[in-house]
């Protein structure tokens, strides 16, 4: 795990788009999915970070080794405090989702499944709100 460094000014630009955007949100890059509420608290204490981030850091890196400037406009999908299905059993090799092992760890954990894409659902649609917003303000 690693902090995500990224372009302050840049973030701060897009987030006066969008109407109650938080800014210079410490973010915590990831390899692997922090399932359980404890794990999620040692890794913010560890780390100083306000979130957990698995999918935009090796975009980041990527960009910023090209000379791009980067900020990152993320819609958190679970809080610290909830618990997750343990999704990191539906990894595959190439860090790809097999479907079946997602199915069965949400079949293991009903409930925490069932917030999981509730919380999805809602965190998916904030998201298409906010790039409508940034897209309309460009």
């Amino acid at each position: 795990m690693r902090p995500l460094k990224l372009e302050r000014a840049l973030g701060d630009s897009i987030a006066a788009c969008l109407p109650g955007a938080q800014t210079g949100i410490r973010g915590l890059a990831s390899d692997e999915i922090l399932t359980s509420a404890s794990r999620k608290r040692a890794a913010a204490a560890r780390f100083g970070a306000d979130a957990v981030d698995m999918e935009s850091f090796v975009l980041t890196e990527r960009l910023q080794r090209a000379g791009v400037a980067v900020a990152v406009v993320r819609v958190a999908s679970d809080a610290a405090a909830d618990e997750l299905p343990e999704l990191d059993r539906a990894l595959d090799g190439s860090g790809g989702i097999d479907g079946f092992a997602l199915a069965l760890a949400i079949a293991r954990r009903p409930l925490r499944g069932a917030r999981l894409v509730r919380n999805g659902i809602r965190s998916l649609a904030a998201l298409e709100r906010a790039v409508y917003r940034i897209a309309v303000a460009a």
